[in-house]
Formats: C-alpha cells, structure tokens, sequence
C-alpha cells in the first residue's frame, strides 16, 4: 500500500462517483489488505466514507446482506467474489460500477473459476492493479 498505485486509484473512484458517473466501486483484493484498503479509503477521501463502505465476510448469509446494503464502497476478496457471484450478479445489475481488481495477476488464468466469476461482473469501468509482473501470453 502506499506504493503508487493505490491513491490515484482512490481519487479517481472519487471522481467518477462525484462526478455521476458511477453508483458504486467494487474493489477485489486479495483477504490480507481488506482493511488496508478500507484504511487507504480515510486517508484519501472524507473519514466518513468508511461508513459507506462495506467489508465482505462471513457466512454466506451475512455477506449477502453486506452486497445489498447501498453502500459507495464494496471491499471484497476474490474467493468471496467466486462464491459469491450469483448474489454480485443480481445485486449489480442495475448500478453503474467501477470494479477494481488490485493484485490483478490473481486473475490471469483465464480458464480459473475466479477469473471466470469477475469477468461475470457487470461494470461500467474496470481498473486492474499489479505490482507483480505478468507474461503476455
């Protein structure tokens, strides 16, 4: 965190939500940097905007009452995301979002059920972010 990658990408979610461009940013990281990134979210944008942010986890039930509150902000994992894509599916379909995948290179098996479920995912923008190299095959 704190490397480059992760204010600017902050800002211009920002943007695009005050600007109408888009209802919701779905980010997808890995479970380690969830609250690193509902952290980032306060040091770049107002302290209130943790409160329009969900974090999910737990148990089946209780993350989908997490992905149909309105919220600005949707931290997830990306097992979360596969097991849940059904839900993300039918919760998104009529919202204008940006999805955000940091440590993309998760998702480079385009033949990987992971991969499979976030290019499911209805989106208006897409902002994948990588510190780790990835082959150009």
């Amino acid at each position: 965190m704190r490397t480059g990658k992760t204010p600017p990408t902050i800002i211009y979610l920002w943007w695009l939500i005050c600007t109408g461009k888009i209802d919701c940013a779905l980010v997808i990281v890995p479970n380690n940097i969830k609250y690193l990134w509902y952290d980032e979210l306060a040091k770049d944008l107002p302290e209130y905007i943790q409160s329009l942010t969900n974090i999910i986890e737990g148990t089946k039930a209780q993350k989908t009452a997490l992905w149909t509150q309105d919220k600005l902000f949707y931290l997830a994992n990306y097992e979360c995301v596969r097991s849940d894509i059904e839900v993300i599916i039918d919760v998104f379909k009529n919202k204008r979002i940006c999805l955000v995948g940091d440590e993309c290179h998760r998702i480079k098996n385009t033949e990987a059920q992971q991969t499979q479920a976030v290019k499911r995912i209805p989106r208006r923008y897409t902002i994948l972010l990588s510190g780790t190299p990835v082959a150009n095959k």
